[in-house]
């Protein structure tokens, strides 16, 4: 086998380069790793499989309180207007999109696990609690298969003593976690998925007349602190919990995701998963409750003091960024356009920003999530490395006018060189 590769390097070497080689080398070794990783995450997979686990359907059927707000939606996400043909990692989720109403669920006598994970008296795995995705629960056992194994003994034998027992909880927290550190999902993801929980948790307490208490990990960023209590979350209703830590809930309150639920398992979405983004698709009522909650508040507050026309740049990120983004702005400029990194604004100041902008530009990351604030706008999302539908859809959701441009790939496959020609032709 090596004898029959050597030539072929070589010939690649001679070809494209070092780098290209490197890079080309790194990807084919990534695909065996997938392919030795596949046995271990079916076994994990299996271990899933008989373990009692309730998804969204199956919540609406057994709490032992449902509820339902708000109604039922379909959209249809279209091809936007692109510099290039739109590659399938994108593509894939054009058609129709559909939402069932969502709802509010109690369980009596629920009980957050020592991962975080949230089960009902018997129990059995709430899978909407921790973000509607199976592939993300089995990956965080994947290394710790005896904690699962834990799980399904408690599940046939009955759950042990809590460490505390509070009143009336929804948990926060999007996976579950053995270690005190900054929880996985971006800021981004937060806003666009997360802060409508708070709709939810609102009309349980109008129909109950109980304030739950929003359960966050000990290291939930304070952005996200800030951010619930900007959209009208008292501060003293947002309660800490530490891996480790086993909780007992006299009411156990979870609002129903309002994205597309995600039950394939790890070994599939780490083969496929590139074509299969559906995950992201977020109800469009859900962000429009967001913007209008927040633009609500910075219209009552604040005035603009921002340009109508901003790039977004990526100059303080590691990877994603436009190479020859000088060049680019260069010619923005002369267009209106002023560049803002994000990392220089407080949460409030990005908020202003987005909200009073006409014309949004910049690469795929986590700063284009805070188009959920806009309206009114164009927004030109910048790709060509790990090419993603997120603000697409979100960009339709909210009836924004989205254009994409795809770039070419740097050499290291990270950053991406856009031709400021077709920037400007697609504007």
């Amino acid at each position: 086998m090596v004898r029959r590769m050597i030539p072929k390097v070589r010939e690649y070497y001679a070809t494209h380069g070092a780098m290209n080689l490197f890079v080309e080398g790194t990807r084919v070794c990534g695909k065996k790793a997938v392919r030795r990783i596949a046995p271990w995450s079916r076994v994990i997979s299996t271990a899933y499989n008989n373990l009692s686990v309730y998804n969204r359907s199956d919540i609406r059927v057994y709490a032992d309180n449902l509820l339902s707000y708000g109604n039922a939606e379909a959209i249809e996400i279209k091809a936007p207007p692109c510099n290039t043909q739109i590659p399938p990692e994108i593509s894939h989720i054009f058609g129709p999109h559909h939402f069932e109403q969502p709802f509010v669920a109690e369980f009596t006598d629920g009980y957050i696990h020592e991962t975080g994970v949230s089960l009902d008296s018997d129990g059995t795995i709430l899978l909407d609690a921790i973000g509607s995705r199976r592939d993300q629960f089995e990956q965080a056992f994947r290394n710790r298969p005896l904690e699962l194994l834990q799980i399904a003994k408690e599940q046939r034998e009955g759950l042990p003593t809590a460490d505390r027992t509070l009143e009336a909880v929804s948990p926060c927290i999007n996976a579950p976690q053995f270690e005190r550190k900054e929880p996985s999902g971006g800021f981004a993801g937060f806003v666009r998925s997360t802060l409508a929980i708070i709709e939810a948790l609102e009309y349980y307490e109008q129909q109950t007349g109980i304030t739950p208490k929003i359960l966050v990990p000990t290291n939930y960023r304070n952005r996200k602190i800030e951010a619930f209590c900007y959209l009208g979350w008292n501060r003293d209703d947002i309660v800490r919990w530490k891996p480790g830590e086993r909780i007992r809930v006299q009411r156990l309150v979870i609002p129903s995701s309002r994205q597309y639920e995600q039950l394939k398992p790890y070994h599939w979405m780490k083969r496929n998963g590139k074509f299969n983004r559906w995950y992201k698709s977020v109800s469009p009522s859900a962000l429009h409750w967001t913007r209008k909650r927040v633009r609500d508040r910075v219209s009552n507050q604040y005035q603009s003091a921002f340009p109508e026309h901003i790039y977004i740049s990526r100059n303080d990120a590691s990877k994603r960024q436009v190479i020859n983004e000088d060049e680019l702005v260069d010619q923005l400029r002369g267009y209106g356009f002023e560049s803002f990194e994000l990392t220089n604004l407080s949460m409030v100041d990005q908020i202003i920003l987005f909200s009073q902008a006409d014309t949004v530009i910049g690469p795929h990351g986590a700063g284009l999530g805070n188009i959920v604030f806009c309206s009114d706008c164009t927004v030109i999302e910048l790709a060509g490395v790990k090419n993603k539908p997120t603000f697409l859809m979100q960009a339709q959701k909210l009836d924004l006018d989205y254009r994409l441009v795809i770039g070419e790939k740097s050499q290291d496959y990270k950053n991406i060189k856009v031709s400021p020609k077709k920037v400007i032709e697609i504007i």
